[in-house]
């Protein structure tokens, strides 16, 4: 898994310290955030003028798309490099 979602783990931990279950509930943790932010994003679109901080929302935008890009969801990839061209 790459970088950005490091922040998960606790102090001294990384993978390999995760128990299984650990790691399964921080996984279906990633693929929800990942989803709803793909949700919203589609339905809602991106107000570029209402947003305060726009390297904010591209970099959320792009740790989404490569979390999709992992699981080979490259529609989902699409749309939201759409939306990302947008800002």
């Amino acid at each position: 898994m790459s970088d950005e979602f490091d922040d998960f783990y606790l102090d001294g931990e990384d993978e390999s310290t995760q128990s299984v279950d650990e790691t399964d509930y921080l996984e279906s943790i990633k693929d929800r955030l990942a989803r709803a932010n793909y949700e919203a994003i589609i339905k809602h679109g991106i107000d570029a003028d209402q947003t305060r901080n726009p390297e904010v929302i591209r970099r959320i935008i792009n740790e989404t798309i490569f979390y999709f890009q992992d699981l080979e969801e490259y529609e989902k990839c699409a749309d939201l490099q759409n939306h990302l061209q947008k800002l």
